[in-house]
C-alpha cells in the first residue's frame, strides 16, 4: 500500500472459481442504530423445540372405509403387525395401490401448558400422499416448501387445526410404494408449528402492498418488520408494527416508506414477522431488479481496471502468478476459450479518493459470484463469500 495524492491506493485480488458479476467501493459502513435483522441467506427451517417420533403409533386399516368418518373406528392393525416380514410378503404385487392409515395425536405432557402454540406433523415422503383428513375433515395439501428449497426432497409438513390440549384423529391415504419406505412415506413426527407455516405475506399485484395471512388455527400476535434498503444493502430507514391475526383471517399491509425516502433511493425493501424468537423468511420487494443506483455519495463502481488469470488448482497451491494476467471488466464470464480451469484469480488496486473523510470503506458485491470468492487486500485474506450471499459486504481493514 502506498500514499499518493490526491487518493490512497490498495490492491485487491479475489479468487473465485468461476465468475465476479460486479463490485463497488463505499466510504463509511451505514447502519441503523441497535439493528439487527436475520440473515440473507437463511432459509433453512429453525429447530423444533421438541420433537416426538410417532410413526409406532401408525394403524393401518384392513379395508378401504367407505368415508373419512368410517375410518374413525374401522379395524385396523398395529404398525409392528403390519410391517411385519410375513405381512409384507402378502402384499407383494399391490405396489401403486392406495393404502388407508390412522394416527391419533395427543398433545404431549405440559407442552399446551408452556407454550399454547399450534402443532405440526412431518414426514419424510409427502408425494405418495393422496388426502388427509383430521377429526374427518379433509386437510389442504402437505407443505413442502417451507421445507427449504436447497435440496430436492419429498419432505414435508402439515399444520394440523388443533386446539390445545385437544387431540386427533389423523387419517391418511397414501399409494403403497414400499421401495420408497416401508409404508410409503417413511417417518412421522410432531412438532410446533413453525412461525413461517403459519404466516404467509403475499404481494399484491406487484405493488407495495403486502397481505398476510394466518393460516394456523390459533389467534398470533406478531410484529411486522420493515427494511427499506438502497442498491449496495446499505439501510435507509426502519418500520415495526404490532399486528394480531385470528384463524383463517387476513390483512392488507402498505410496506412503502412514505416520504421518508427519496422514491430513487430505495432499491428493495425487506419484510419478516416475529413471535419471540419465531421468525419468517425474510421476503424482499426489488423495486427494479435492472436498475442500478449509484446516488448514494462516495461511492465508486470498480467495473474497469481489472485482469484475470486461470490457474489449474486452487489458491492454497496456485498463489496469484507473475504472468499470463488478461485485462478483463466487471462482470466477466470467462469464455470457453478462457475455461482452461475451474479456478481464477482477478486482481485490481483500489482508489480512495482524498476528500472521502470517513475512516471506514466497505467493498459490496451486489452481483452474483459463481460459485465462491476468497477476498484479498495488499495480500491479506479478508473474507470468503458464496455465490447466494447477494449482496455481499467486506469491511477493509483498518490499515487502508
Amino acid at each position: 500500500m502506498q500514499i499518493t495524492a490526491p487518493s490512497l491506493f490498495a490492491s485487491l485480488r479475489i479468487f473465485t472459481l468461476s465468475a465476479v458479476w460486479g463490485l463497488a467501493l463505499l466510504e463509511g459502513a451505514p447502519s441503523l442504530a441497535g439493528e439487527t435483522v436475520p440473515p440473507l441467506t437463511d432459509r433453512l427451517p429453525e429447530r423444533p423445540a421438541w420433537e416426538s417420533v410417532l410413526t409406532p403409533g401408525l394403524e393401518r386399516l384392513a379395508e378401504a372405509p367407505a368415508s373419512p368418518d368410517a375410518a374413525l373406528n374401522a379395524k385396523g392393525v398395529t404398525y409392528g403387525s403390519a410391517m411385519s416380514r410375513k405381512a409384507r410378503l402378502k402384499r407383494l404385487g399391490s405396489a401403486g395401490k392406495p393404502v388407508w392409515w390412522r394416527l391419533n395425536v395427543q398433545w404431549p405432557d405440559g407442552a399446551a401448558e408452556q407454550e399454547p402454540w399450534p402443532l405440526a406433523l412431518d414426514v419424510d415422503e409427502v408425494r405418495v400422499i393422496q388426502k388427509t383428513w383430521c377429526n374427518g375433515s379433509p386437510l389442504p395439501e402437505w407443505n413442502m416448501r417451507d421445507m427449504g428449497d436447497l435440496w430436492s426432497s419429498g419432505e414435508g409438513a402439515m399444520v394440523l387445526p388443533l386446539a390445545p390440549q385437544q387431540s386427533g384423529t389423523v387419517i391418511i391415504q397414501a399409494l403403497e410404494m414400499p421401495h420408497l419406505y416401508e409404508n410409503g412415506f417413511g417417518g412421522v413426527r410432531l412438532r410446533p408449528a413453525r412461525l413461517n407455516e403459519l404466516l404467509n405475506l403475499e404481494r399484491i399485484n406487484g405493488s407495495q402492498r403486502v397481505k398476510i395471512t394466518n393460516r394456523g388455527p390459533l389467534p398470533i400476535s406478531f410484529e411486522l418488520h420493515l427494511r427499506y434498503e438502497d442498491y449496495f444493502g446499505a439501510p435507509l430507514c426502519a418500520k415495526d408494527q404490532p399486528m394480531t391475526l385470528e384463524p383463517g383471517t387476513s390483512a392488507e399491509v402498505d410496506a412503502s416508506p412514505g416520504a421518508e425516502i427519496a422514491a430513487e433511493a430505495l432499491y428493495k425493501t425487506r419484510l419478516w414477522a416475529t413471535v419471540g424468537q419465531r421468525a419468517t423468511f425474510d421476503h424482499w420487494i426489488v423495486q427494479d431488479g435492472q436498475r442500478t443506483i449509484r446516488n448514494r455519495p462516495h461511492v465508486q463502481r470498480l467495473a474497469k481496471g481489472w485482469e484475470f488469470v486461470a490457474i489449474p488448482e486452487p489458491h492454497e497451491k496456485c498463489p496469484p502468478p507473475a504472468s499470463g494476467w488478461k485485462q478483463t471488466e466487471l462482470p466477466h464470464l470467462p469464455s470457453d476459450a478462457e475455461y482452461t480451469s475451474h479456478w481464477f484469480w482477478y486482481r485490481t488496486r483500489l482508489n480512495i479518493p482524498k476528500d472521502w473523510k470517513e475512516d471506514r470503506f466497505e467493498i459490496m458485491l451486489p452481483g452474483v459470484i459463481g460459485y465462491e470468492a476468497k477476498i484479498f487486500i495488499d495480500g491479506k485474506f479478508l473474507k470468503t463469500l458464496a455465490g447466494w450471499e447477494v449482496p455481499g459486504r467486506v469491511m477493509l481493514p483498518d490499515s487502508v
